[in-house]
């Protein structure tokens, strides 16, 4: 099945995206290597036999279901390179942090078909130094390379001008959390709702987006939403709610700082100024006063933050510009982009 909208016509040249499935991850490396290279054709993993692979550039997104791990022998007999780009530490996913996956991305079988794709990588792309790391202390061998995280910031821009933002109501801070479910964060979360709402009253807000910890579900300052599917759509979503800040927590692991820094690049592209955990992650990306506010693990710790934001608009305002400037200067999709071509055009230039 052919994912992208360009024609079904085999390209001698044209980059191919080989990938599990329609989601986030899948959409961004479509526009940042459409960026690099012009062009790229996506597809699913059932259609590698209709395609002609040889002196093309090859990138495979997050393959290691066993029935694929077929693969590698396919491109190494048939001399095909091929970069794999992982943005999470599949080796250290479990039920702490996913529930719903960690069946399947804890299976000794998931590990070791996606060491083969690493080990049979021509390069392995990372944009998270902490998972550069760990890759490197359990696959000595591999070659690795780390370019920072993209944000499409004209695909922000658009869909800002193409939505209102929602009116607050009676004059609350509204603060959002879009995410997936988290369960090792949703007792902080709870706390913060709960111990937020004690110390603001109905002044204070929170949105949460795709998923809400069911102790605060039907909270009185919480409003949930289901999952927004597609990317645009979401983004287009989320700036429609007008929020004044949003929250990143996140806890200190191998899987959570082997993450990519999107929730800063998501609020930084969108100028809603963001508190995030001091952790690993955040602290590497996040100037504390300045683009962004950490805060430790602790509720009263995240009201401290809120509140300097809920009470000084100039400050809130502040931080908003300085992380659209921090995400311009140093995540824009085009700046991303020509490193890409720098870093991995040689492999297939070299074979043609």
């Amino acid at each position: 099945m052919i994912l992208s909208t360009v024609a079904l016509v085999p390209s001698t040249d044209r980059p191919v995206l080989i990938v599990d499935g329609l989601i986030p991850t899948t959409t961004i490396a479509e526009r940042l290597l459409r960026a690099a290279y012009g062009d790229v054709e996506v597809v699913l993993t059932n259609a590698i036999r209709e395609l002609e692979l040889r002196n093309r550039p090859v990138f495979l997104s997050r393959l290691c279901h066993p029935r694929v791990g077929w693969f590698v022998d396919y491109f190494a007999t048939n001399n095909i390179a091929y970069v794999y780009l992982l943005d999470d530490n599949f080796f250290e996913l479990t039920i702490e942090y996913d529930a719903s996956n960690a069946a399947f991305y804890s299976h000794p079988a998931v590990h070791q078909t996606l060491e083969r794709f690493l080990l049979g990588a021509h390069s392995v792309w990372v944009m998270s130094r902490p998972l550069e790391n760990y890759l490197h202390r359990r696959l000595p061998s591999i070659s690795t390379r780390y370019l920072e995280a993209p944000a499409d910031l004209e695909l922000f821009d658009r869909c800002a001008l193409e939505v209102t933002a929602s009116p607050t109501s009676k004059g609350a801070f509204v603060v959002g959390y879009p995410t997936t479910r988290r369960p090792n964060v949703s007792k902080l979360v709870t706390s913060i709702v709960r111990d937020g709402h004690k110390q603001w009253g109905d002044s204070v807000r929170f949105e949460f987006v795709g998923w809400c910890p069911d102790e605060i579900a039907t909270h009185p300052c919480v409003r949930a939403f289901p999952i927004v599917n597609g990317y645009d759509a979401f983004l287009r979503f989320m700036l429609s709610r007008g929020w004044h800040a949003a929250i990143a927590p996140l806890g200190d692991s191998d899987f959570e700082n082997s993450k990519t820094s999107l929730k800063f690049r998501e609020y930084g592209a969108a100028r809603i100024p963001g508190v995030y955990s001091d952790c690993p992650l955040f602290a590497a990306c996040v100037t504390d006063g300045v683009d962004g506010l950490l805060a430790a693990n602790h509720a009263n710790a995240w009201l401290t933050q809120l509140e300097r934001l809920k009470s000084d608009v100039s400050f809130r305002e502040g931080i908003a510009r300085a992380a659209r400037q921090t995400v311009e200067a140093k995540h824009s999709q085009p700046r991303i982009a020509e490193q890409v071509r720098d870093a991995f055009s040689e492999i297939w230039s070299a074979r043609c």
